[in-house]
């Protein structure tokens, strides 16, 4: 009994402080961290207008010539080739997308596409999306400058064209009754005349009718095509080479309807 006795204590002893050890001993608690959506605004609603439009960075590339870039406010962006633009809302997970549905005609058809989703279909395009956005942003820029000398231009050549007709009214009014017309006036309903008419244009093999858009002219084709700067962005029928060919051709046509 003595010797069974002395075996038992020691593995009671032992028993105990595991015991000890096992209350004492910190427990390791896993964290599951969330899997948050890491990109930049911008970055998502491009990410989100290729999504939508079935576009890969290389396709936009092609045609960077073309887009436009706004951001009119924090976490909105605007995309558009010439006509009607495509926005992006962007959110904490989430991008939604408001665009011309060209099957319906609708132009505020929406679709919402989360971050999570956009980040891993193009993961490997982070570094050609922001040598993108970086080239459009500065394209858009020069653009505005560009736009905003000619328009200066035009308003310092319509003053002293102005300021001309006035000095020329003055002289001959004593001469003209209150019911004749002008010749500045005449040339000017005709100039109203021919800004208000819907005119034919004919580019790239397709028909295309003026239609003015927030004070713009732009082409939109005769046979469902859409605005031509969004046809040509996205065309099947024409290879990336000739739609940087007929890039002139477009741009003048733009130029004498504006």
């Amino acid at each position: 009994m003595i010797a069974t006795a002395a075996l038992v204590l020691p593995l009671a002893a032992c028993g105990s402080n595991s015991a000890k050890e096992t209350a004492t001993k910190p427990v390791a608690v896993k964290v599951q961290k969330t899997n948050q959506a890491k990109v930049s605004n911008e970055d998502a609603a491009l990410m989100a207008y290729m999504a939508l439009n079935h576009k890969t960075i290389d396709d936009l590339s092609a045609n960077v010539d073309l887009m436009n870039w706004e951001n009119p406010s924090k976490n909105t962006y605007k995309i558009d080739f010439g006509g009607q633009p495509t926005t992006m809302t962007v959110s904490q997970n989430d991008v939604k997308v408001t665009y011309t549905d060209a099957t319906t005609g609708a132009t505020n058809a929406t679709k919402t596409f989360t971050k999570s989703a956009l980040i891993k279909q193009y993961k490997d395009d982070k570094s050609a999306i922001n040598d993108l956005l970086a080239d459009v942003k500065n394209d858009t820029a020069a653009k505005e400058s560009s736009s905003d000398n000619a328009k200066s231009s035009k308003v310092s050549k319509a003053t002293k064209s102005s300021t001309k007709a006035t000095k020329t009214s003055s002289k001959s009014s004593s001469s003209s009754t209150k019911n004749d017309m002008t010749d500045e006036e005449a040339s000017s309903m005709s100039q109203a005349d021919k800004a208000n008419a819907t005119q034919t244009v004919s580019f790239a093999g397709h028909s295309w009718h003026t239609s003015k858009i927030g004070g713009t002219t732009v082409l939109v084709g005769n046979n469902g095509e859409g605005e031509v700067g969004e046809w040509l962005a996205n065309t099947s029928e024409l290879t990336d080479a000739q739609k940087q060919a007929l890039l002139p051709q477009l741009q003048s046509i733009r130029a004498s309807l504006n």
